[in-house]
C-alpha cells in the first residue's frame, strides 16, 4: 500500500484562532498528496477530552505549549508513553525555546519554535506523518 492510501488524522491543538483556522488551508496545499482528516482544538482541555477517546493510527498530534486548560508538554508527557500512543508523533509548537534533551524527556517527536515557517511545518508534518505509517506498518506485522 503507497503511503498516500493511508488516511491520516491531524489533531491540531492551538489557542490563536487565526493559526488554528489557517492550518487547513496550509495542509491542503503543501500535503495535497495526502488524505488528511483534520480536527481542530482551541485549548488543551477539548485536545484532552478528544485524545481520552483515543485516536487510530495512522495519525500525528501537533500542539501549541501555552494555552489554556493544559499545556502542550503537559499533554505530551502524559499521553507520549502510553501503549495505545504507541505510533503517533507528538509535535510541540511553542514561542519559547526546548532542548532537544527536553523534548525527548517528554516524549515530542519534533518541535517547532514560534513563528514558525510554513515550509518548516510541512516538513515536519510529513515526516511525522510517515513516522505514524511505519510504526502502524510494524504494529500490524506482530
Amino acid at each position: 500500500m503507497a503511503c498516500n492510501d493511508f488516511s491520516i488524522k491531524l489533531l491540531f491543538a492551538e489557542d490563536d484562532a487565526s493559526v488554528r483556522n489557517f492550518i487547513p488551508r496550509v495542509v491542503s496545499i503543501l500535503l495535497q498528496d495526502r488524505k488528511l482528516d483534520i480536527e481542530l482544538f482551541p485549548d488543551g482541555t477539548s485536545l484532552v477530552e478528544r485524545l481520552d477517546k483515543g485516536i487510530s493510527a495512522p495519525g500525528v498530534v501537533i500542539t501549541d505549549n501555552d494555552m489554556p486548560g493544559y499545556f502542550g508538554k503537559q499533554i505530551i508527557q502524559s499521553y507520549s508513553s502510553r501503549p495505545d500512543f504507541a505510533s503517533i508523533p507528538f509535535v510541540l509548537i511553542s514561542a519559547d525555546s526546548c532542548s532537544p534533551k527536553e523534548l525527548e524527556s517528554i516524549g515530542a517527536y519534533s518541535y517547532l519554535s514560534k513563528p514558525f515557517n510554513i515550509r518548516d511545518f510541512g516538513e515536519v508534518l510529513n515526516r511525522a506523518i510517515d513516522y505514524s505509517i511505519q510504526k502502524s506498518k510494524d504494529q500490524n506485522e506482530k
